[in-house]
């Protein structure tokens, strides 16, 4: 994770830290989408804004996500060795994608999400809590 982070905006730096923070404190030897998604909309900031101009409920969302990591398990002690799930990996490709198809030079939280919105990563639970909670891809890009 830590060798790219110079192609992340600032806001996108600190969701990762405070994703990776979340995983340790609820004792998950994964980073998950759902980590970051919770950083994300809990900072303020430009995702938690765009949410809510594409129509998601951010107080839904929260439940949702706090729910589907309350649900993963636990690996105590496992601190030393934090990795990317295969979902929070392939988000992270999606985003650098989505950044790249838009021209944009940095990768965002709204790339994070518009990956998470893919077809390729459309059956995670991650995407799942997103368009339960109201988003769909087209509000977002609209948004």
């Amino acid at each position: 994770m830590t060798e790219r982070h110079e192609k992340f905006t600032e806001a996108m730096q600190e969701g990762l830290r405070q994703a990776q923070a979340e995983a340790l404190r609820r004792e998950h030897n994964e980073i998950h989408p759902e980590h970051l998604l919770l950083a994300l909309v809990s900072s303020e900031g430009v995702v938690g804004d765009l949410l809510q101009a594409a129509g998601c409920t951010i107080p839904a969302l929260k439940g949702r996500l706090e729910a589907l990591l309350e649900a993963k398990p636990r690996a105590p002690g496992s601190e030393a060795q934090l990795y990317g799930s295969s979902a929070f990996n392939k988000m992270m490709v999606l985003a650098e994608d989505e950044a790249k198809k838009l021209g944009d030079e940095y990768v965002s939280g709204e790339h994070a999400l518009l990956a998470l919105l893919s077809p390729a990563l459309k059956t995670s639970t991650a995407a799942k809590a997103l368009s339960e909670s109201g988003l769909t891809r087209a509000a977002l890009e609209k948004a």
